[in-house]
């Protein structure tokens, strides 16, 4: 096909068509098989986008987004959880890292056990629990702190009797008692509120630990072979170099070695 005759209106406007078709065809098709994360990363330079946001964005849809988890009661938080997965396999290299950063992390010691599947240490209502998954591991943290809700219901309960007498006082017109009442319900509101924060406060701090725990263990897992590689360095460096060894054919070198050889017996004998 001649590349120099031009084409006519109505095959410019074939051409086009048909490869607009061939186009959508090709993506449709490529959709339903799949890509792997080169092709995408490839898609995503067309498009201008760098490799490396491609290929950790790849990273995030394929382990999940961690999730975090608040349990309440009567608006107070009574419990916190933090759910990850890792690329990482549970390995016994892993599990001493996530020991080791949760007893820093959360000032504990705790207890360790590791029969069946499932590894797990634990300090009391905090639980650190790792297991296999799919592509790697999934790690679950969750914290219960639920022995200070009892003090919400009696602030609560203290609140609503001092204002049932702060009401009957101001009905019966006795001052003595709508004072006590009031200060009542003063005292009970203010010891909900402070239990209430104080709870809140324990969740945001666990949330944040849990949240740098798991950090950690992405950021370390990712860069273990780099870690290995440069721990490795100092020893390479100072390990001796073995000498070269120079290997000599004899039988290669027959006729020369006889010939040395006779004309120093000829020079013994003169």
């Amino acid at each position: 096909m001649s590349t120099d005759q031009p084409f006519s209106e109505q095959e410019i406007r074939d051409v086009f068509e048909r490869a607009a078709a061939d186009q959508e065809r090709a993506t449709r098709r490529a959709v339903t098989d799949g890509l792997t994360v080169d092709e995408l990363a490839e898609a995503g330079e067309a498009s201008g986008i760098r490799r490396e946001f491609v290929e950790a964005a790849a990273r995030a849809v394929r382990l999940g987004v961690p999730e975090s988890r608040r349990e309440t009661r009567a608006g107070v938080p009574t419990g916190v959880s933090y759910t990850a997965f890792l690329a990482e396999p549970p390995s016994d290299d892993l599990w001493e890292r996530l020991v080791a950063d949760a007893r820093r992390t959360f000032h504990a010691r705790g207890t360790v056990d590791t029969t069946g599947h499932l590894r797990e240490w634990r300090n009391g209502n905090l639980v650190l629990t790792l297991g296999p998954a799919a592509d790697g591991s999934r790690l679950d943290v969750r914290s219960r702190r639920s022995d200070a809700l009892p003090l919400v219901w009696v602030g609560a309960v203290v609140a609503l009797v001092g204002l049932f007498v702060a009401v009957m006082g101001l009905m019966s017109g006795e001052a003595g008692a709508w004072m006590s009442g009031f200060v009542a319900l003063l005292l009970g509101a203010a010891m909900a509120g402070s239990v209430g924060v104080r709870q809140r406060g324990w969740a945001t701090t666990r949330e944040e630990q849990m949240r740098g725990l798991v950090e950690r263990a992405t950021a370390l897992g990712s860069a273990a072979p780099a870690v290995a590689a440069s721990a490795l360095a100092p020893a390479l460096a100072s390990a001796p170099v073995a000498s070269p060894v120079l290997r000599l054919d004899l039988d290669a070198l027959g006729d020369e070695l006889g010939d040395a050889r006779t004309g120093e017996a000829r020079r013994a004998r003169s």
